[in-house]
């Protein structure tokens, strides 16, 4: 049954053919993201990213077992979401010390979460652009390289240098 609604989907390129391919996967998928990602909203999202996600990922790979396949996609798909999770938290970590030290820091993070957006437009625009692309949209160097059309080095001295610009305006703010 799968290969007749993957090359049916490959021919059409109609929703409802990779639908009907995805459907008896569904819940296999969702207790799959619950598992990695621990949380039922997050998981849910993760269902339908990962459904559009098939939309052009069935038509670019030669697909010989759909079901192995898939579960591969749903694991790199959760990993990659938790790592964007963990490159916010260490974005957070950078937030200055003497911030976390004060009896007020509900007040002043608001500030700072505030002033975040503004503090990214104020880095020159290939740190933002690393900045942004690494830490919020979960890219990694390599991504970003064939993005931005820069080699290696170039990604991380403007991630790190990114950072301690984005440490100095963010405190000037919360001061």
């Amino acid at each position: 049954m799968e290969p007749n609604h993957l090359a049916t989907y490959r021919k059409s390129q109609n929703l409802k053919h990779l639908a009907e391919l995805f459907k008896p996967y569904e819940l296999r998928v969702f207790r799959m993201c619950m598992h990695y990602l621990k949380h039922t909203q997050d998981s849910e999202d993760a269902v339908v990213d990962i459904f559009l996600e098939l939309k052009d990922k069935v038509l670019k790979y030669d697909i010989q077992n759909f079901p192995a396949w898939l579960h591969t996609l749903v694991r790199n798909h959760c990993l990659k979401k938790l790592n964007a999770k963990a490159r916010i938290l260490l974005l957070e970590e950078n937030i200055p010390t003497q911030l976390m030290e004060s009896t007020d820091t509900t007040d002043q993070i608001d500030r700072l979460l505030e002033a975040l957006p503004e503090a990214i437009d104020e880095l020159d625009e290939r740190q933002r652009w690393c900045i942004v692309l690494f830490y919020l949209h979960g890219r990694s160097y390599k991504e970003i390289e064939k993005l931005r059309h820069c080699s290696s080095m170039e990604v991380k001295s403007a991630i790190q240098n990114g950072k301690i610009k984005l440490k100095k305006i963010l405190k000037y703010h919360v001061d």
